[in-house]
């Protein structure tokens, strides 16, 4: 845990981020994600993680690739802890480098479908969690 001023934060922990508070997120955001690590093995997996370039500067998306097999896990986070963090995709599947399935396990509000082009409005410290679906 890194050390910021006001709610507790918890520092990403991925190789090569920097633990700062542009990092983090609220570590509410990490107990409800911990919660879904046996429902979604790739989220407990140690496999490699990319940072992935998006126009916006306050978003986040790492992408964490399985061990084994084609799992991945797309992570869209909105690193502002005080405004809304527009995030937007013209293809998913370009992000995660795959055409499988990607299905949404957010902690809030998880998306049934998702949209092509893909756009949400993510609130403070707020991410959307993508899996390939047989992750």
């Amino acid at each position: 845990m890194c050390a910021t001023g006001g709610a507790p934060h918890i520092g990403l922990g991925f190789h090569g981020f920097r633990c700062d508070a542009a990092y983090q997120l609220p570590t509410e955001f990490w107990r409800q994600l911990s919660g879904r690590v046996r429902q979604v093995p790739i989220l407990a997996d140690e496999g490699r993680i990319d940072r992935l370039d998006h126009p916006g500067p306050a978003i986040l998306v790492p992408r964490k690739h399985a061990i084994n097999g084609p799992g991945q896990a797309l992570l869209i986070m909105n690193k502002n802890p005080w405004t809304r963090g527009r995030s937007y995709a013209d293809d998913l599947s370009r992000l995660s480098q795959t055409t499988l399935p990607l299905r949404d396990v957010s902690p809030d509000w998880p998306m049934a479908e998702l949209p092509t082009p893909f756009e949400f409005w993510l609130g403070p410290g707020m991410a959307r969690v993508l899996v390939v679906d047989d992750a």
